[in-house]
Parts: C-alpha cells; structure tokens; sequence
C-alpha cells in the first residue's frame, strides 16, 4: 500500500521538472528572392521565438554557402552565379539547443528580357586610384537623419563594436551594405560620436545618414501636345530612323519613387524591380514622380494612345522605390542592386538635400558642394561600384536655379543634366556650373502619371530625356560594334554630337542630337576597330 504514494510523489517529480523546462522551438522567419540576370538579391527576415541568439547559413544551390555565426535579424545579399540553370536557395535557421528550420526557394536563371543588351562590362577607369574614405565628415549645410550615423568599418571590427556599444553610447547597429553600419547614437551627439569612434579606431569612417529630395514635381494630369517640339529639339524622330535592326534594348534603373505597373501605356516596357524605400517586391508609385520619369524613358511607341517614349521601344524601365525613405543607406544599396541586377544605366532625378532655401522657393535646395571632398562618401562608393560594372548613371542637376551642380550629379561617376526652355536657353530653375554635362527639355515635359497622363517641369525631367539617349546609343553601338560602349566613349561621343560648339556653364555641352550620335557614319561615336 505504501508503493501508491511513493509513484504520485516521482509522478508530481517528473512533471515538475518538465514544467521548470522550456522546450526549445526552431527559429522561424521569411526568405523573398528576387531574380536577375543571372544572379538572385536574397531578403530576409529571422528571430527566436525565445529571444535567444542563433546561427544562420545561406546555402546558394550551386555549393556555395554563406554562414553568420549571429544572425542578423533582417538581411540583404546580392548573390552571382557563374552559370544560368535552376537554383533551390536555402536560408538554414539554427539556435543553440540544435533545432533547426529550413526555408527554400527555387529560381530559374537567367533572368532576362527578350532582346534585353548582354550584361555590361567595366572597361576603363578614371584616371588614379580613389581613396578610400577616411575621417570624420558632416557636409555643411546638408539635412541629415538626427539620431543616426554612417560608419564604414575596419575588417573584423563589427562584433567589437557591439560588444562596446554601451560605453561608445551605440543604441543599436545595423549592416548597411560590404564595409558599411548604421548606428543608432542618442539624435544631437552625431559628431561627437562620430569623432570618438574614429578616435580610438573603430570605424575608418563616418558621416551622417543624409536625407535627398526630387527634383522634379508633375502637375495638372492631362496631356499637352508638346511632346513633337522637344522631340524635335533632340532631333530623336530623325534618330529613330538611323537605328540599326540589330540593335539590343538596355535596362535602364529608374531610382524614384516606384512606377504604375499597370498603366497601359508603360507597363509592356516595364520589368520587375524592388521597394528599398519599404523592404518588398513591390514597386508601386504612389506619388507620380517616378511613373513620369520612367514614362519619358520607356513609355510604349505606336501604341495609339498618350504618349511616346523617347526610346522608341528599345529600353527596358527597371523601377527601383527609394522614396518617400530615400537617404544615404537606401539610395546607395539600391544603386548597387541595380548594377548587379544588369542595368545599363541608372537615373537619378534627386538630390542630396540641403537645410536651407537659398533661393526663396519654399523648398529646401540641393545642398551645395562646402569643400573640396565627396559629400555623401556611401554613395559615391556605390556609385564608384556600378560604373565599374560598366554602367552609366544619368543624374539631375537640381532645380534652384543656382551656380552649382547638386550631389550625386557632380560625381565623376554621373553625367549631369540641367533644363533648357524651348529656344535653349537655361530654364530659369535649373542648377548650373563647373559640373554640368548636358541639358535637354525640361519645361513642361507630357508624360505618363499614375493611371493617366500629366507635364511636369524640373531637371528630374530633363534627365531621362538624356538617360534615353544614351539607351539609344547603347543600343545602336552594339549593333555595330558587337559591345556595349564605355562610360569615357559615351561621354566623348555626346560631347562631340550637340547643338554646341562649346561647352558652357549654363548649358554644358548642350543639347545632344540623335541625329548625329546615331550615325554609324560618326567616327567620334563608332570609333574603327583598332
């Protein structure tokens, strides 16, 4: 009778004992691919449902793997494979105990549009190395995220760096890119903690996080059939008929606020692109800019309805949404996507933005250049990136109507475009000087708007008028050279086929005509093979 009471008491024991344990459960998150070329961008999101750090390794399908010791809790990663062909990736969940999740998926490589220009190739280089950034950098004058700085990292620096957050007053520190943190820092100490980092050697390098602005805002949707006029003042009806049968359709990154994916007169030219500006896959514009900017690029020709594109059907628009976020972290990752996701060129209708109103509009302007140095040194890293990958950036000059180029298109790595009238003369609101490469029509431009048609004026309009000419070009080069032009060969051949014979501070080299750069019979533009 006594063997009753002795079995509750181990009973009562091993429930106590169970219940004093936590039975530990697999981290669980969600894995986006994004296709392109041939090559994926991996996203994703991961967390312990006990709050306790785990592992993660990303295996690639191809025998490569990627692993984190401490995973990140979201993460970024554009990955190339060397062959086209069908890949599962997998992201592999691990936390201390040994619970394990798996999330896969499956991608079929390429991932190219028919007709679509090979992928471009870096072939020259500007003259010198560039350094590396180093220091401590706050441009004067330029309107910054408070509370957050930019810091470019030593080798194996990051895990110190967490380590000794709370004595450097780091509240928290997120990857933003190869070499590249934000950290969190209380809003108002950014230079201060900026020049201690620095101090004791934890970062090579820090900025602000800086804010940027369109340049460019479209009113009144309804059409206006002023689209002959400035096709005529690009002479690119005249061009249309030089273009060669042979001729391969570049992509053109249009970094902006997203475009209508929808819109019957855009969508056939469009290709799936990303939101860095939300995190997703999905680009949609819900504030107009970015659709007019792709329209004047890539809006569908011989259609019947609205309005032509000035790539008469030979380009592909990849919208990419850095906005309403856009900032020094989303404009330099999504410039890099681009540049690994096969673009040819990518435009930039923005500006970094400035603190001030100079000149009385109501807007803040375009940050003006404070002192010999890049402004935005995160940027110009990536931007140094894409042209190295051979591809032409294309960026406006700001819509102040001042004697400076804004950032990024004063970068060696951009060709800068400002706005002319009708009869060629400086738009009054366009940003002119030593940095200007082009202008084009930017009064008035008719493209197309969310779910209609509508004009707008500012450089951010002008600059794809110049970014589609620079797609014809490609297009026409490669059919008679069997390659894709060089950033320096792109340059020297507009510079020598404009309405100029000069260049100017106000208008750059000018007007650049396809009339005259699409001619095979141009030896500036289609050099003789050596």
């Amino acid at each position: 009778m006594r063997k009753l009471p002795a079995f509750g008491a181990l009973v009562f024991s091993l429930l106590f004992l169970l219940s004093a344990c936590r039975m530990s459960q697999p981290p669980t998150g969600v894995l986006r691919i994004t296709p392109f070329d041939l090559g994926v961008l991996v996203r994703w999101t991961a967390r312990d449902p006990e709050g306790d750090a785990f592992r993660c390794t990303l295996d690639f399908g191809d025998g490569r793997k990627e692993t984190f010791s401490t995973c990140p809790p979201t993460g970024v990663l554009n990955y190339r494979y060397a062959n086209e062909g069908t890949y599962t990736v997998r992201l592999i969940l691990s936390d201390v105990s040994g619970s394990t999740r798996a999330l896969e998926k499956t991608v079929v490589l390429p991932a190219t549009a028919a007709g679509a220009c090979p992928t471009p190739i870096g072939t020259d280089s500007l003259p010198g190395p560039k350094a590396a950034p180093s220091g401590v950098r706050f441009a004067r004058g330029a309107a910054f995220e408070p509370g957050k700085l930019l810091v470019r990292l030593p080798a194996m620096r990051l895990q110190s760096l967490k380590a000794d957050a709370g004595r450097l007053g780091i509240l928290s520190i997120t990857p933003a890119g190869p070499g590249w943190a934000v950290l969190e820092v209380p809003a108002g100490s950014e230079r201060e903690r900026a020049e201690a980092l620095y101090a004791e050697g934890l970062v090579e390098y820090a900025q602000p996080v800086y804010r940027y602005r369109l340049v460019g805002v479209p009113n009144d949707p309804y059409f206006a059939g002023n689209q002959a006029d400035q096709f005529a003042q690009m002479a690119l009806t005249e061009g249309w008929d030089l273009l060669d049968s042979g001729a391969c359709r570049p992509i053109v990154a249009v970094l902006d606020t997203g475009a209508d994916l929808d819109h019957p007169d855009l969508s056939a030219n469009l290709l799936p692109g990303y939101d860095f500006s939300d995190g997703d896959d999905d680009p949609s514009d819900e504030e107009g800019h970015g659709t007019m900017v792709a329209g004047i690029i890539g809006a569908v020709t011989n259609n019947g309805i609205g309005v032509a594109g000035s790539t008469n059907n030979l380009a592909y628009v990849l919208p990419v949404k850095v906005f309403p976020n856009a900032n020094s972290v989303t404009i330099a990752e999504a410039i890099r996507w681009a540049a690994d996701a096969g673009a040819h060129l990518i435009n930039l209708s923005l500006c970094l933005l400035s603190e001030h109103d100079y000149n009385g509009d109501d807007l803040n302007d375009c940050a003006a250049p404070d002192d010999p140095g890049i402004p935005d040194a995160a940027i110009e890293d990536a931007l140094e990136y894409a042209y190295n990958h051979g591809v032409l950036a294309v960026a406006a000059s700001g819509n102040d109507g001042l004697d400076y180029v804004g950032y990024p298109a004063s970068s060696v790595y951009t060709f800068a475009v400002g706005s002319v009238d009708a009869s060629d003369n400086r738009s009054s609101f366009s940003n002119y000087g030593d940095d200007l490469d082009f202008v084009a029509p930017g009064e008035s431009v008719t493209s197309t708007v969310p779910d209609d048609y509508g004009t707008g004026s500012g450089t951010s309009f002008a600059t794809p008028y110049v970014t589609g000419e620079l797609a014809l070009y490609l297009g026409q080069y490669y059919a008679k050279k069997g390659a894709l032009p060089s950033f320096s060969q792109a340059a020297t051949c507009f510079a020598n086929n404009t309405n100029q014979a000069s260049w100017r501070s106000e208008t750059g080299y000018g007007v650049p005509q396809a009339n005259a750069f699409l001619d095979p019979a141009d030896g500036s533009c289609y050099p003789p093979s050596p």
